[in-house]
């Protein structure tokens, strides 16, 4: 089932700091973001498993991750454009930060560009507690079990060449992830 979905107009927000590295019409981008607030200052690892089905060898994924501070200001930032995913099995990547004093939510997810087809699976977050164990903070369908993609994710960036939908197609764990579909993605 493929679902089509579109992330509230203070979204539109986060597209410059992702376009910085990406040629504006050869990427999509999907997100979601928790309330931190809460845990401000504190170091966090943001985790994901990620493969690559390239049919363009110019074809990447990546994670990324974005505090979002009071007063729409941005803080902590990070999307692996340095560390672009192209292996076809599933490995673990993670992006580790520290929250800032004044944030209010962190919005994270994937990345993906080019022709082909992108994978992601068990999104998991932790941060620090007081005693400096990284305690995990639960992600609404981190592991995109159920049909609960158009829930809790959103597009950050859509073009139409990339549509997100759940699969069952060899998840990383479980019974379910998420794919990015980007076969029809022309140059």
């Amino acid at each position: 089932m493929r679902h089509r979905v579109s992330l509230p107009i203070g979204w539109l927000l986060l597209l410059p700091f992702l376009v910085s590295a990406q040629p504006a019409d050869d990427w999509g981008a999907f997100a979601q973001r928790v309330p931190v607030e809460a845990h401000q200052g504190k170091h966090f690892r943001l985790q994901a498993a990620v493969k690559v089905e390239l049919l363009d060898s110019t074809a990447e994924a990546e994670i990324w991750a974005r505090v979002d501070r009071k007063n729409k200001r941005t803080g902590f930032f990070y999307n692996m454009m340095d560390k672009p995913i192209r292996n076809s099995q599933w490995q673990v990547y993670a992006i580790e930060g520290t929250i800032d004093l004044d944030a209010e939510f962190l919005a994270f997810g994937g990345l993906y560009s080019r022709r082909g087809r992108f994978y992601f699976d068990d999104f998991q977050l932790f941060v620090e507690d007081s005693d400096g164990t990284l305690t995990r903070i639960p992600i609404p369908s981190g592991d995109f079990e159920g049909d609960s993609v158009a829930h809790h994710w959103g597009y950050l960036k859509q073009h139409d060449a990339f549509t997100l939908s759940g699969t069952g197609e060899s998840p990383y764990l479980g019974k379910r992830s998420a794919v990015v579909d980007g076969s029809d993605f022309k140059n």
